[in-house]
C-alpha cells in the first residue's frame, strides 16, 4: 500500500469510512493491523526504546553474563521474581520457545521490552488513541500543538501483514530478545495470555533495530477536543475499558468514567 496523507476525522462514521478499503482488503495472510497512541507526533518505538532508555540498554549478547544491557536485566529479573506467577505453559516447548513467551508475558504486563502493541480491531486502536487525559504541551514553541496547546491523537495502521506464531518466531530466532528475518518489523500472534487478549485483539511487532521508528502505511488524526465525544459513541456500541480490560478493574475505570453522563440520576453535577 503506497502511504498516504494523514487524514482528520471528527467521529466514528468518519473513520470507518475513511478505512472502508482497508478493513475490505484485510485477510488472514494480508492484515491490515492499527495502534492507537495519545500524541499522534510520537514515533512508533517499542518500550524499551522510548524514555529513559537509550540504544545501550539494548541487549546484544543475550547468553552472556557480560551483557549488562537493562533490556537483559529486565527480563531476567522478571523471570526470576515472577517464576511461580507464569501460566503453565510458558514452561513448554524448547528453551528459545520459552524465553520467547516470557518476553510476550512481560510486554502483556506492561514491562518495557522490544515489543509494541498493535490489533486488528480499528475500533479497539481508535479506542485507545481517544481515552484518558488530553495530552498537554509545555514547550514555548512546538509543530505539534494545536491552538489550546493540546497533541492530537492518532491511529496507525499498517496493511499486507503476515503473522507468525511464538514457536515460529522461535525457529527463526534462537536467541532471545535478538530478532532478524525478512519481515522486518514483523508481527507476532501472540498466545491467549487473559481474556484481554482476545477482546482487544492484540498483535505484537518486533523490529531488528528496537530503536528505529515503525513507518505506517496510513495515520489518522483525531483533534484533541473530539476524543470524548468519539469515546462517548464508542461507548454507546460496546467498546470501553468494561469490554478491553479483563475484571474488576475494568469495570470500576469504565463506571468512574460513564457517571459523568447519569443526567438523570440524583446527585450527579453534570457540566455542559
Amino acid at each position: 500500500m503506497k502511504k498516504k496523507k494523514p487524514i482528520v476525522i471528527e467521529n466514528v462514521s468518519e473513520y470507518l469510512t475513511e478505512l472502508k478499503d482497508v478493513i475490505d482488503g484485510s485477510s488472514n495472510s494480508e492484515l491490515a493491523v492499527y495502534r492507537g497512541q495519545k500524541d499522534f507526533s510520537l514515533p512508533l518505538l517499542p518500550g524499551i526504546a522510548r524514555q529513559p532508555f537509550n540504544k545501550k540498554a539494548i541487549c546484544k549478547h543475550p547468553d552472556s553474563e557480560s551483557d549488562k544491557s537493562a533490556e537483559r536485566r529486565l527480563i531476567a529479573l522478571l523471570r526470576d521474581y515472577g517464576a511461580s506467577h507464569f501460566p503453565s505453559w510458558v514452561w513448554q516447548g524448547k528453551a528459545e520457545e520459552v524465553r520467547w513467551k516470557q518476553i510476550i508475558i512481560a510486554q502483556h504486563y506492561r514491562l518495557p521490552t522490544r515489543l509494541l502493541d498493535w490489533t486488528i480491531n480499528p475500533l479497539v486502536a481508535l479506542f485507545f488513541a481517544t481515552e484518558g487525559k488530553n495530552i498537554k504541551c509545555h514547550k514555548r514553541k512546538c509543530s505539534a500543538c494545536n491552538d489550546i496547546k493540546e497533541h492530537d491523537s492518532a491511529v496507525f495502521i499498517k496493511t499486507g501483514i503476515d503473522t507468525f506464531s511464538s514457536v515460529s518466531l522461535a525457529a527463526k530466532n534462537p536467541n532471545p530478545p535478538k530478532y532478524g528475518g525478512p519481515n522486518d518489523p514483523g508481527f507476532l500472534r501472540p498466545p491467549e495470555i487473559d481474556a484481554r487478549i482476545t477482546a482487544q485483539s492484540s498483535i505484537f511487532s518486533i523490529s531488528s533495530d528496537p530503536f528505529e521508528p515503525i513507518d505506517e502505511d496510513m495515520k489518522i488524526i483525531i483533534p484533541s477536543n473530539k476524543r470524548e465525544g468519539i469515546l462517548k459513541e464508542l461507548d454507546g456500541v460496546g467498546v470501553n475499558l468494561r469490554t478491553l480490560l479483563s475484571g474488576l478493574e475494568g469495570v470500576a475505570t469504565h463506571l468512574a468514567w460513564n457517571v459523568k453522563y447519569w443526567s438523570k440520576d440524583p446527585g450527579v453535577n453534570i457540566k455542559n
